[in-house]
C-alpha cells in the first residue's frame, strides 16, 4: 500500500474518531502531512533527480501519445556512438534495429507504478 493511501486512512480515521465539530475536523486535516501522488504527473521542465525509467507523455502533431522512455543527466555516458555530441541531460530509448535515440517530444513524465502482484 502507498504511503500517501496510508495517511489517508489514517486521516479518515482520526476525523471519525474525533468529536464532530468543524474547528476539530479543520485541525485533524491541517495536521496531515501532504504527500503528492505517486502517479502525478510532472512537466519535462522538472527534470527527475535520477537517472532511470519512466513514463512519458509525449506530444506530437496531432495526438498526445503515453509509453516509457529513460532519462539520463548525461546521454554521452548512455552511448558515446549514438550521443557523440550530447554531453547533457536527456530523454532518450532504444531500438533494435536503429540503437539509441533521442526522445525530443516528451512533454511531461512521473514514475512507474509497481507491478501487479498476485493475491493482491
Amino acid at each position: 500500500m502507498a504511503k500517501r493511501d496510508l495517511i489517508y486512512r489514517e486521516t479518515a480515521r482520526r476525523i471519525i474518531d474525533s468529536p464532530r465539530s468543524k474547528q476539530q475536523m479543520l485541525t485533524v486535516l491541517s495536521n496531515t502531512p501532504s504527500v503528492p501522488p505517486e502517479d502525478e504527473w510532472i512537466p519535462v521542465s522538472k527534470p527527475p533527480k535520477v537517472g532511470g525509467k519512466y513514463l512519458v507523455t509525449l506530444h506530437y502533431i496531432t495526438h498526445d501519445k503515453v509509453e516509457t522512455a529513460y532519462y539520463s543527466k548525461n546521454l554521452y555516458k548512455v552511448d558515446e556512438y549514438d550521443f557523440y555530441d550530447k554531453r547533457r541531460p536527456g530523454w532518450y530509448n532504444y531500438d533494435s534495429e536503429y540503437g539509441y535515440y533521442e526522445q525530443t517530444d516528451v512533454i511531461a513524465w512521473c514514475k512507474l507504478i509497481e507491478p501487479y502482484k498476485e493475491g493482491e
